[in-house]
């Protein structure tokens, strides 16, 4: 057979590869019963199935996982078989693969007579019998960590799990035994040989395989037992997201689709129960003894909690924020469910959607539908004015210098608009969770906005776009300034008291719900229209402490609260409200 190369590519073979399967081996692959997955990349996988009792009570479980710590738990299901031990080990076989390289087939053929072209029409080829291919394929050391693989040579051009380093292999070498003596050359420097003989295409390599034994009391050799293994092991994540179908009547048909992220290992036709909720894994960063590696598998982006993917996005997901239930709704209403779900059940704080006969491989992703409900819906029109510092003093020129998202407060301040938002009542008997969502009105998109996690009977708002036709004007305007009203530590305060007047003004052809909030540094000492009036500690929350009542600006968080002034009111086509409120507050 000759096989002729050129450049380092194979331009023809004059026989045919087949694979060779891998030989026979009593150790057993458990199924996929069942997977818990959680939005985190967490889950919690259940593997069970028959294996057959070898002589002296054992059997054995290939595929061994990388379990978080404290989360690996074996078992033997049977009246009369217990488990008594569950040993982890490396083993050590011959495995056999298509040569695919020059290398591989001098590997494959060693003994064989060849003849070897170094040039094209080499005048003087060498001709003799292979000897050895350089470097050998030494057997591996099971002993040795799998974290220290990478501290030396690596002949498998092997990456370990917990590695992102390959260690380069020295250049093949193969040794041919002439007439005159052996005879090292290059396999990069040949161009072409000719094997004598019938050539084997099948080139054989040791092979490490992780395995599970488990030693069995009551089990006979040669019978089936069913055994099965539970861990809690990252790489498998659901995303939410949802569709939001408007009807304009107030109804909203909300479709919840998942994708599934599978890095971890084949799924067929297994139970797939997706969790709502926030888990709590104490000893997620620290893999278990039983895996044989010191740290976890290296994953897609999707997995890296250092990604922009898992900072932005990923945070609000994971995070689960709750809308303030101030409305509840009706406990009693239930909303209809898609026939995809096959069961639904609250498992104490989480939520659990259960999927059946899901098949995905590992590396794969799915898109799939878990349930669609129809709940109720109503518009609200939302005016929220933050407070800010002083105009035109050092505090707001700093401010609006820092971020910019300050100077879009700024911006918002000045220029103050309406936002029309969706309201939904979450009648049905499933939690809404913090996803994406896709709203349309009568097929045709409306916007894409960020649902919030949404318990049984509460109430969450999405924005749609901002109300162009409800117009706004806002003025404050200095009452009175009163200096040295107040001595803090030798340093005196004027107190600055401020009126303040929102006009809105509704240009659309339907009357108009408004939630109106004014926030303002300082004390508000009054609201018209059945305004509610508070002072809020800066302090106590990190939602109600603007940053320039923090560290930078803490001078003004050190004499004056956080004011608020909210409104609720019914606005008719083309009325106008008028809203007042006077506050004061304190400054050097």
């Amino acid at each position: 057979m000759r096989l002729g190369l050129v450049g380092g590519v194979l331009l023809g073979f004059s026989m045919g590869i087949l694979a060779c399967p891998v030989e026979a081996q009593s150790a057993k692959d458990l199924p996929v019963r069942e997977i818990t997955v959680f939005k985190d990349g967490h889950a919690f996988v259940l593997k069970q199935g028959k294996v057959p009792v070898e002589s002296g009570g054992t059997a054995r479980l290939t595929s061994l996982p990388n379990p978080v710590l404290g989360t690996f738990f074996p078992y033997a299901s049977g009246e009369k078989v217990t488990l008594t031990s569950v040993t982890a080990y490396r083993q050590i076989s011959e495995h056999s693969r298509p040569a695919s390289s020059r290398e591989d087939y001098l590997r494959a053929n060693i003994g064989m007579s060849v003849v070897i072209e170094r040039i094209q029409n080499d005048p003087q080829p060498i001709s003799g019998t292979i000897k050895a291919v350089q470097p050998e394929l030494p057997l591996p050391d099971v002993s040795e960590p799998l974290s220290s693989v990478s501290n030396r040579p690596n002949p498998y051009n092997y990456t370990p799990l917990n590695s992102a380093i390959v260690v380069p292999r020295p250049e093949a070498i193969v040794v041919v035994q002439t007439s005159g003596g052996l005879v090292p050359l290059p396999i990069t420097q040949i161009y072409g040989l000719t094997l004598r003989g019938e050539a084997k295409s099948q080139v054989k390599e040791p092979k490490v395989d992780n395995e599970l034994l488990l030693t069995l009391s009551g089990a006979m050799p040669g019978q089936d037992v069913e055994l099965g293994v539970m861990y809690l092991e990252r790489g498998v994540r659901w995303i939410p997201h949802y569709k939001v179908s408007l009807d304009g009547k107030g109804k909203a048909r909300i479709l919840l689709q998942a994708t599934l992220i599978n890095d971890l290992l084949d799924l067929n036709s297994a139970r797939v129960n997706l969790v709502v909720g926030v888990p709590k894994f104490d000893f997620s960063d620290s893999p278990d003894p039983i895996g044989l590696q010191d740290t976890f598998a290296r994953l897609s982006r999707y997995f890296s909690s250092d990604s922009p993917t898992a900072q932005n996005f990923s945070n609000a997901i994971m995070g689960q924020a709750a809308y303030a239930n101030a409305n509840s709704a009706n406990p009693n209403t239930e909303g209809s469910t898609g026939s995809e779900i096959s069961n639904a059940e609250r498992n104490e704080d989480l939520f659990v959607f259960s999927l059946d006969k899901v098949t995905l491989k590992k590396g794969q992703r799915m898109t799939l539908p878990v349930t669609e409900v129809e709940i109720a819906y109503k518009d609200v029109y939302t005016l929220e004015i933050p407070a800010l510092p002083p105009l035109r003093s050092q505090y707001y020129y700093d401010f609006v210098q820092n971020a910019a998202r300050n100077r879009e407060l700024s911006k918002l301040l000045e220029a103050p608009k309406v936002m029309h938002q969706i309201r939904l009542c979450n009648t049905s008997k499933f939690p809404l969770t913090t996803a994406p969502a896709l709203l349309l009105r009568e097929g045709k998109v409306i916007s894409q906005s960020l649902m919030k996690y949404t318990s049984v009977s509460g109430e969450s708002d999405l924005p749609l776009t901002s109300a162009m036709d409800v117009l706004v004007k806002r003025k404050d305007t200095e009452q009175e300034r009163i200096p040295n009203a107040l001595v803090v530590d030798n340093v005196p305060l004027s107190l600055i008291k401020l009126n303040g007047t929102l006009d809105l003004t509704n240009y659309r052809k339907e009357p108009i719900f408004l939630e109106i909030t004014r926030s303002v540094i300082g004390n508000i000492l009054s609201a018209n229209a059945d305004g509610v009036t508070e002072v809020l500690d800066p302090y106590s929350t990190m939602t109600n402490s603007p940053e320039y009542l923090g560290y930078r600006y803490g001078e003004l968080g050190r004499y004056n609260g956080l004011g608020q002034a909210r409104w609720k009111a019914t606005l008719e086509p083309g009325k106008t409200l008028n809203l007042t409120y006077q506050w004061q507050y304190y400054v050097r």
